[in-house]
């Protein structure tokens, strides 16, 4: 009983030991990469170059119709057309990022 009650003891130890060892992360606040948009004015035609954004339209099947309102959510949620807008770019303007091309409204 004795060996079973050490043995049952250092089993407790290790187990207390294993739940103290908590990892603890310290994320530092990464630019989104949404600082830096560019955009090229080319046969009335506004491109929007910016990697996250572009990226995010490569990702997205613009043929199906659910995607591509997630994508438009998103879009909205991170205040683009707004940004087009104090940049310069009119409402009704053709916008172009990647493959997907539109007309900024609100």
């Amino acid at each position: 009983v004795a060996g079973y009650r050490k043995k049952l003891q250092k089993d407790e130890q290790n187990q207390s030991d294993k739940k103290e060892k908590v990892k603890i992360y310290n994320l530092n606040k990464r630019k989104s990469g949404m600082d830096k948009i560019e955009i090229e004015k080319s046969n009335g035609e506004y491109i929007v170059k910016n990697k996250k954004i572009e990226r995010m339209v490569a990702m997205t099947d613009l043929n199906n119709e659910e995607a591509l309102d997630y994508l438009k959510h998103r879009l909205k949620k991170m205040g683009i057309a707004d940004r087009l807008k104090k940049m310069g770019i009119e409402e009704g303007s053709t916008v172009v990022i990647g493959e997907l091309v539109f007309s900024l409204i609100e």
